[in-house]
């Protein structure tokens, strides 16, 4: 089950105006780190240098952050689990839309140089960056990418471009397809190049099928909690589907409707955020039925981006703007925190782990499953801790000691 962007997640890019933007005289002056409360709900904003357009964040699986800008093309990392940002790298291209880290080591940059759509990769943790070979898709800027496993990989394009790669990411073909000639804004893979497309309307192909519409209607973004439970946000309504994708029902009304820019991200069935233009970020806390404004800054501002990695929710957008929402923190003020280094070993781990870094101070151990869910915490002044009872697979850890804290990827194996 995997989702693009963004997406441990992948940010995934819906801005159908964005093409003919040219961006505002970028500006080195670092946003202030400050909280927004709505409804009781605490978001912070990261500090950025300058006021350029955010169009995708990602997270390798470290905790490390990266984001892209549109124009001018520019990288940026965080090493303090974005709280702070920093420019990367410039790559000699038109624009950057869109990045996906799948490991420490590697990851992949969508963009386009002139008409051609360009892919960088690389397997240094962002040093360098090569550019990929690409057959097809020409004029087609690159919207999202995604990777089902270290070899095969999908990227979405404009006027229908769909992007495969089975080589890790070093050579890419265009898919054939004569159903859709529309803008691809981001996509859903279900193993074995099980497909579902956001663009002009929602459409599924099996690897022994042909390409389907189960819902007609301009659609910006897809997520699931299941493998059979998913949402997505079209131009006037808020759907779902409950058998993977094959019929879709209409939950509520869209509250942005007509902008041009959803993205949806769901952490359960009953938890979902949306976004969308005027800074505007909305919550449902019953599945889509009704829904909350949680982020009401009154400007013309835009959130491009949302996703989620750990427990937290996390949106970026125009003017260097990158916000963090800690969805769960028990007994400490997150306007306090600070990053620190906790060292975490042996991970991947069997029984037991070992957190060093905080001395003999008392922590707080947050276990947290891959769509954010919190599993247990633990307070204690020990630096070894029994998670046996855990099951095999990938988790997020959050360690709050003292005025610092951190989250970083736990995975759990069987010898």
């Amino acid at each position: 089950l995997h989702r693009v962007d963004r997406r441990q997640r992948q940010m995934c890019i819906r801005d159908r105006t964005y093409d003919n933007i040219t961006m505002r005289n970028f500006l080195l002056i670092p946003l202030i780190l400050f909280s927004f409360l709505s409804n009781g709900q605490n978001w912070t904003t990261s500090t950025f240098p300058g006021n350029a357009n955010i169009m995708d964040i990602s997270f390798s699986p470290d905790s490390t952050g990266w984001a892209v800008s549109f124009v001018p093309p520019g990288i940026y990392k965080s090493t303090d689990y974005g709280q702070t940002w920093r420019w990367n790298k410039t790559l000699p291209v038109t624009l950057t839309k869109a990045i996906h880290f799948i490991s420490d080591s590697i990851g992949f940059i969508g963009a386009l140089n002139g008409n051609l759509p360009i892919i960088y990769k690389t397997i240094d943790k962002g040093l360098t960056w090569t550019q990929s070979s690409i057959s097809g898709g020409f004029g087609s800027s690159i919207n999202s990418i995604q990777f089902i496993n270290t070899t095969d990989g999908y990227a979405f394009g404009n006027w229908g471009s769909l992007f495969l790669t089975t080589n890790g990411g070093s050579n890419w073909t265009v898919q054939p397809s004569n159903l859709f000639s529309n803008h691809i804004w981001t996509g859903f893979v279900f193993g074995a190049h099980d497909l579902l497309l956001a663009s002009d309307n929602l459409y599924r192909r099996t690897p022994t099928a042909n390409w389907s519409t189960p819902y007609l209607g301009q659609t910006s973004d897809i997520d699931f909690v299941s493998n059979i439970v998913g949402y997505a946000i079209t131009d006037s309504s808020f759907i779902k589907t409950t058998n993977r994708g094959v019929s879709w029902t209409v939950i509520s009304n869209n509250p942005l409707p007509n902008t041009s820019v959803k993205s949806l991200v769901a952490i359960d069935t009953n938890e979902i955020y949306i976004a969308g233009n005027q800074n505007r970020i909305y919550k449902s806390l019953n599945g889509g039925l009704t829904w909350n404004l949680e982020l009401p800054i009154n400007n013309s501002q835009r959130i491009i981006a949302l996703t989620k990695f750990g427990p937290d929710v996390w949106a970026a957008g125009s003017n260097g703007q990158i916000f963090k929402k800690q969805r769960t923190t028990v007994g400490v003020d997150e306007n306090t925190l600070k990053p620190a280094e906790f060292n975490i070993y042996p991970n991947p781990f069997i029984k037991n782990i070992r957190i060093d870094g905080s001395s003999n101070q008392e922590k707080q151990i947050s276990i947290f499953s891959q769509t954010g869910s919190l599993l247990k915490t633990i307070k204690t002044k020990s630096s070894l801790f029994n998670l046996s009872d855990l099951k095999d697979g990938i988790y997020f850890i959050r360690i709050e000691s003292g005025n610092h804290s951190v989250t970083k990827k736990l995975i759990k194996i069987t010898p």
